[in-house]
């Protein structure tokens, strides 16, 4: 909102409101809108300059159709916040907390084409990770895209392709 609805609306629920002049960063202004063109391009680089630190998503661990766990591949399956910007369809490098605990993982968010997915979602294969947590919450960081959702011949191909991906993502968060 504006200037003027964020004070009307502190003063009914009770939170402080100061104005910042804007920034400058590579001669752009920043805004929420450079930073949500840059999550949704997929440009986690610039959305983290602009930020100041990874994007981060929470939301509510749902059933999802349970096609990672048969190969190897299990996954929580995050319904995020409804207000909550979804970054780019892809796969991407993230960190976790759950329950209060760090962890890391890969990303899929997206429409599962191997497997004729009908709606989009965000599923987490986290590394070292073997528990239920069906309904609990979980917070999630973006640190790096990994590459772009594309659809499979078949499971088999797109086991050889996660793995692939666990490879880079586990180098890619131990170097960052």
């Amino acid at each position: 909102g504006s200037l003027k609805t964020l004070t009307i609306l502190s003063k009914q629920y009770n939170f402080e409101v100061e104005q910042i002049d804007s920034q400058d960063m590579e001669d752009l202004k920043i805004s929420s809108t450079q930073i949500r063109k840059a999550l949704s391009a997929g440009d986690l680089d610039r959305a983290w300059l602009f930020l100041g630190y990874p994007y981060p998503l929470s939301g509510r661990v749902v059933m999802g159709k349970q096609n990672g766990r048969t190969i190897g591949f299990p996954t929580v399956n995050i319904e995020p916040h409804p207000y909550k910007l979804i970054p780019a369809i892809g796969v991407y490098a993230v960190l976790a907390e759950y329950n209060g605990k760090a962890l890391k993982g890969m990303c899929n968010i997206g429409y599962r084409p191997t497997v004729q997915g009908e709606h989009l979602t965000i599923e987490v294969n986290l590394f070292d990770f073997n528990k239920e947590i069906y309904g609990e919450e979980i917070r999630i960081a973006f640190m790096e895209k990994i590459r772009d959702e594309i659809p499979f011949e078949g499971l088999q191909a797109l086991q050889k392709q996660l793995e692939a991906d666990r490879k880079l993502a586990v180098k890619l968060l131990k170097e960052g």
